[in-house]
């Protein structure tokens, strides 16, 4: 008989991670499409009507669809939002009570999911050197440093609290959506996710300081680009 070769489970692609490809929203300039996620932003914040919410999630699902991104990863990018945006739904409608409670509160959770939206799009289509290349000349470079690191990790610290979650769950806590409900849930939510992850983001920080500067991060203010002619 024939063994049966085990597959090698892999690790699962992290969330917010840019993903090559050819589409339109990959060639459209970086600066732009961050222009546009602040943009939406502000349009989003003044909208209360459902209809128009609704309207503006089917076009931004079939911008990020058009991208070749596909369901899987927008789920893996959205799925922790939508329960928040679910949490924060219900409670305001329980605050607000009747219909128009309910449909404040989805409203409310709409507007969450249509916030984080765009920038999950511009995090998928952009490459983080294209961008600081970009604004190279109106931003100094220390900040674009900065900005370009804090982009970068954000995969990383998902990944991480993937981890925290797993290990905790493993050791017997109670991690599930519904102790993100009760007072005790989010008392052991604040203890065994929060502070791991909190001291866990202080220690990475200062590693990448040591390694800036033993770079020489700060021995010049002058800097030259891989695009640079």
């Amino acid at each position: 008989m024939r063994k049966k070769a085990r597959r090698r489970r892999t690790a699962p692609e992290p969330a917010w991670q840019f993903v090559a490809g050819s589409s339109a929203i990959h060639r459209a300039p970086p600066v732009l499409k961050l222009g546009l996620v602040v943009a939406t932003f502000f349009v989003f914040l003044r909208m209360d009507r459902l209809e128009w919410l609704g309207a503006g999630m089917g076009v931004l699902l079939a911008v990020y669809l058009s991208a070749g991104l596909g369901f899987g990863r927008l789920w893996r990018d959205l799925r922790y939002v939508i329960l928040q945006a679910a949490v924060v739904a219900c409670i305001v409608a329980g605050v607000m009570h009747g219909v128009e409670g309910v449909r404040r509160g989805t409203a409310v959770g709409m507007k969450l999911v249509l916030f984080f939206l765009p920038v999950v799009i511009w995090l998928r289509t952009t490459l983080v050197s294209d961008l600081l290349y970009g604004l190279r000349r109106i931003v100094p470079y220390r900040y674009l440093f900065l900005m370009g690191t804090a982009i970068r990790f954000l995969p990383y610290l998902t990944q991480e609290f993937r981890d925290i979650l797993e290990a905790q769950r493993l050791r017997g806590v109670p991690l599930g959506p519904g102790s993100l409900v009760s007072p005790r849930g989010l008392r052991d939510t604040a203890y065994c996710v929060l502070v791991p992850m909190v001291v866990r983001v202080l220690k990475v920080s200062e590693e990448i300081r040591l390694s800036a500067l033993s770079r020489g991060l700060d021995s010049t203010d002058r800097r030259t680009y891989l695009k640079d002619a």
